[in-house]
Order: C-alpha cells, then sequence, then structure tokens
C-alpha cells in the first residue's frame, strides 16, 4: 500500500468513528466527521466522483443540526 492509500484508509476511519461519537456526542462527532472529510477530500480530489461518499458528511450535518436543535428545546 502507497502511503497516500494509507492516509486515505486512516482518514476515512476517523469518519466512521466521528459518527460513532455523535451517537453520544452530537457537536463534536459531527465536527470530527466533517473536517476528517474535508482532509479525505484534500488528499484524494477525484472523491466528487463518487457521489454515495457524501452521505457522511450530510449524516454529520444531521447530527449537527440535531445538537442545535436540541439546544435550542432545552431537550
Amino acid at each position: 500500500m502507497s502511503a497516500d492509500s494509507i492516509v486515505q484508509l486512516v482518514l476515512f476511519g476517523i469518519v466512521l468513528l466521528g459518527l460513532g461519537l455523535a451517537w453520544k456526542w452530537e457537536l463534536t462527532g459531527g465536527i470530527v466527521a466533517i473536517v476528517a472529510f474535508l482532509g479525505l477530500a484534500n488528499v484524494n480530489p477525484g472523491i466528487g466522483q463518487f457521489p454515495l461518499l457524501f452521505l457522511y458528511p450530510g449524516t454529520a450535518i444531521l447530527f449537527i443540526l440535531l445538537w442545535a436543535i436540541s439546544r435550542k428545546t432545552g431537550k
């Protein structure tokens, strides 16, 4: 495996870890997932060719919105 492939694999693992953290801590996990996905997009600019991969940052954004809504309602 090349170093580039290893970096991509690690960043994708961090995206998944962030989404896992978001089940407990919505804001923290969502931010971790989005930042790792942006890093992955920097390493591999061709990521836009696979539209299904955008489900991961979309899910992270939904977790952040959930945090904002629950904070606003006081729950």
